[in-house]
């Protein structure tokens, strides 16, 4: 007869032991993803990995429909408490994420070329009929930068 080891730990079991719990959020103990979600090996420490909040939303309610995010009511990335989590297709997270000020937009956006200042003198000379091109040469940019600020899919938020 060969040796037995010892039982494996179901991931419940290794799960819930890594939660702090409390009067508010339930805060995972264990390792860290990037932007502070929590993290847990699913089969071992040579195994799958999955972020916390997903593997509570499982426990506690099955499977996570396909295409499908487990977002925070509550903001907060390590937390894994089954009632701060929903779920939420792609656009319900973004939405989330905007309601919740955490999107860069603007001057805080890695990639913007242009000031909100700028922004809003090439809406006055759009307002003023000039053409697309000839605006997008003035400030050094794409014609379609230029027609992403008159159709309001960027900088939508400056007045």
């Amino acid at each position: 007869m060969g040796k037995t080891g010892p039982a494996r730990r179901s991931l419940g079991e290794r799960f819930w032991e890594k939660v702090s719990k409390g009067d508010g959020c339930w805060i995972w103990t264990g390792c860290l993803a990037k932007k502070g979600y929590g993290k847990i090996f699913l089969g071992g420490t040579n195994g799958p990995v999955a972020l916390a909040h997903r593997v509570a939303w499982t426990l506690e309610n099955g499977p996570i429909p396909s295409g499908m995010f487990v977002c925070h009511r509550c903001d907060n990335p390590p937390c894994v408490r089954p009632d701060h989590l929903f779920l939420g297709d792609c656009m319900a997270n973004l939405s989330d994420m905007r309601a919740k000020g955490r999107g860069s937009r603007g001057i805080t956006h890695g990639n913007h070329v242009l000031s909100p200042q700028q922004v809003l003198v090439i809406r006055e000379r759009l307002s003023s009929g000039h053409a697309h091109h000839v605006i997008a040469l003035e400030f050094g940019v794409a014609r379609s930068t230029i027609s992403q600020i008159a159709n309001r899919s960027t900088w939508a938020w400056l007045a």
